[in-house]
């Protein structure tokens, strides 16, 4: 078993690549855990991600027609572990952001966590479908904070007793009262043709969002960056009647947007000045390829 000091939390980034890695950690294997590495779906397919010389990319964001579904990096990192067992204490595991998808793959990739199906259904709730999974909460709604030791803590605790840390309970009550606030931002919407646009504050999760607009093609979260106020944040989710093969990661939107088939933004990258029309006007051509 790794300790988790064996788990780096990298700086936030779009992608990386894997020349970056292997300068970084150069004497070690490395898991690279719920992040794009550029290029990385080039190099050899294995189970559970790719494999290029000493890296391990253990992710769901490459763009392929196999990642093109309710994929998760930790049901990846479950299959990997299930095939070829967890990560050495020689070996390096880096993720970049503490999502509930990060932290988890990360964990059961350095054997903290055994690879169980209750660990993909949260990663598939946080990821994909919005549902309500506990472990899913608790680490969404610590995602911000990017304290890889209190979202582990906190996520160990719950899974050794069942009951939520005290010192995380103001987290999921913000994070809880977030839900509720999701319907004051509804009434605003509007739609441009099928893609319904929606202002959120920083605070809002974007797939939150994901029930109330059961006729959208696309649903486009704007709200003022959470770090640089003065750029928007713009997150883009493919609504309940998108055409079978719209994936976002494909779209021709601006380059600091970054995500997988069903959704991205730009968040990781600073947010933009580009304006909203532009990338809506983006998505309205793209849509009438369908």
């Amino acid at each position: 078993m790794v300790n988790k000091s064996a788990i780096t939390l990298l700086s936030l980034c779009k992608s990386i690549k894997i020349e970056d890695l292997q300068s970084q950690f150069p004497a070690s294997t490395i898991y690279a855990c719920d992040f794009y590495i550029e290029g990385i779906e080039k190099e050899t397919s294995i189970i559970g991600g790719f494999r290029s010389k000493t890296i391990i990319n253990i992710d769901h964001h490459a763009p392929i027609e196999d990642m093109a579904n309710f994929t998760t990096s930790t049901s990846l990192a479950v299959a990997y572990v299930q095939s070829y067992g967890s990560a050495r204490n020689d070996e390096k595991i880096v993720i970049n952001h503490t999502d509930c998808d990060s932290i988890l793959s990360s964990l059961v990739i350095a054997g903290i966590l055994q690879p169980k199906e209750e660990y993909k259904y949260a990663a598939l709730c946080a990821d994909h479908t919005g549902e309500i999974s506990e472990i899913s909460e608790i680490l969404q709604a610590l995602e911000k904070e990017r304290d890889l030791e209190l979202s582990s803590q906190a996520l160990l605790y719950f899974v050794s007793t069942g009951k939520i840390a005290q010192n995380v309970m103001p987290y999921i009550s913000a994070y809880k009262a977030c839900r509720e606030r999701v319907r004051d931002f509804i009434s605003n919407a509007y739609y441009v043709d099928d893609i319904a646009v929606v202002q959120i504050d920083n605070k809002i999760q974007s797939l939150m969002l994901l029930p109330y607009f059961p006729q959208a093609k696309i649903i486009m979260a704007i709200s003022p960056h959470s770090l640089y106020p003065e750029k928007t944040a713009i997150s883009i989710i493919r609504g309940p009647m998108a055409p079978k093969n719209l994936y976002i990661n494909t779209l021709p939107l601006p380059q600091e947007f970054g995500g997988r088939w069903n959704m991205g933004s730009n968040k990781r990258s600073g947010g933009t000045s580009f304006p909203i029309d532009s990338y809506i006007k983006i998505i309205q051509e793209a849509l009438k390829r369908f």
